[in-house]
């Protein structure tokens, strides 16, 4: 079978869209991106990265925006609601629910394959197995996750009904450089760098923390493997360690990978929300199994090379 030629990648301006973007095309790979106006979307230019300006600033002119460009594989990296701040159901709904199943029809037109990233948000909190498997209970009260989980069930339903090749990867929790500033990492350093006490709960949760360099190698493998009719189509799959991991601990490695005084860490300064959930591990064997993919960066290979790499950025 042919192999992938140009991939068009939805949310670039992100974090995962934007380290997609930039591996791709330092690969080699036709990248094509559709972006609003304003939004960033990768360090990297020249003839292996596309941009293609959305006409209204909405994805409703996505189609329109690519009609002559050939596209093999579409990868939807667009989500709302990762940062705490933005809740709006209406939003929420659009880019959440209503874009991966509009581009099912995209993907049909284009005879493309289609790689929807979900989340380990879509599972429920409560009486979860550890590590979760893509068979369990998923999140009916929360928003963002009920939304996740209706997105990529909807996409993979219709896909299925079309006979377009698609599968949905929840990303378990991802870290790296170029993270938002609210998230764990870039809060802690951020504090240590100052010297500052960072004000943490008890860090007892247990998460299942990935590197975003692993993320990218399982999209990509993903990619080939939906292109290469490996896959059956209309499917799910954890993208995880299997390993989990308390808060805690992720935060005493990354302290002492800065050197930093371990009294500035204010564990217990913040209460646990009442929200919490106490353990999420994902079971990543049926991806394993699928793709032949499996993580390379331990946790503190992970932490070592993303606070280099800020601070290389930085300098």
């Amino acid at each position: 079978m042919p192999a992938i030629k140009r991939i068009l990648i939805i949310g670039a301006s992100g974090f995962i869209g934007r380290r997609l973007t930039k591996k791709l095309a330092e690969a080699g790979h036709g990248v094509v991106v559709a972006k609003r106006r304003g939004s960033v979307t990768s360090e990297v230019a020249g003839e292996n990265l596309k941009i293609v300006i959305l006409p209204d600033d909405t994805y409703d002119g996505l189609p329109g925006a690519i009609s002559g460009t050939a596209i093999d594989m579409i990868v939807n990296c667009a989500a709302y609601g990762v940062h705490p701040h933005d809740r709006d159901p209406n939003q929420m709904y659009i880019v959440n629910v209503a874009l991966p199943v509009a581009l099912v029809e995209l993907a049909a037109r284009k005879q493309a394959g289609l790689i929807h990233l979900g989340s380990s948000a879509e599972y429920a909190a409560g009486g979860l197995e550890s590590p979760v498997s893509e068979d369990a209970t998923v999140e009916a009260y929360k928003f963002y996750g009920g939304s996740k989980y209706c997105g990529g069930a909807l996409m993979n339903l219709k896909a299925r009904a079309i006979d377009v090749p698609s599968a949905v990867l929840r990303l378990f929790n991802v870290f790296g450089p170029g993270e938002g500033d609210h998230r764990l990492l870039p809060t802690l350093t951020g504090k240590l760098h100052r010297r500052e006490r960072a004000a943490l709960s008890a860090g007892n949760q247990i998460r299942d923390f990935i590197y975003v360099d692993d993320v990218v190698a399982a999209i990509v493998a993903a990619m080939n493997a939906l292109h290469d009719g490996l896959l059956s189509g209309g499917e799910f799959f954890n993208v995880s360690t299997g390993i989990g991991t308390p808060v805690r601990q992720f935060v005493m490695l990354a302290a002492s990978a800065m050197k930093a005084d371990p009294g500035l860490l204010g564990f217990g300064d913040v209460p646990v929300r009442p929200d919490e959930v106490p353990l999420l591990v994902g079971n990543n064997q049926r991806f394993a199994a699928a793709t032949g993919w499996e993580p390379k960066f331990s946790l503190s290979a992970g932490i070592q090379a993303a606070i280099s790499e800020a601070e290389m950025d930085k300098a």
